[in-house]
């Protein structure tokens, strides 16, 4: 896992979920579409670069995977 994505989910994994328990209003859905976004930046993010707000990245790719 590359340094800042690996920093990004130890910043943001937490807050993401409660952000989509809120949105899907299941934990365990919520959960799993951040595993999902965290998974496709750790495949993108080494080759495109780490995206200029890596939160709101990750909130709108989590609330796609959800």
């Amino acid at each position: 896992m590359s340094e800042q994505v690996e920093l990004v989910f130890r910043e943001e994994y937490g807050r993401a979920v409660s952000v989509l328990v809120r949105v899907f209003g299941d934990i365990d859905v919520a959960e799993e579409a951040v595993q999902e976004a965290f998974a496709v930046a750790v495949r993108l993010w080494p080759e495109q670069g780490t995206p200029p707000s890596p939160r709101g990245w990750r909130s709108r790719c989590g609330c796609s995977a959800g």
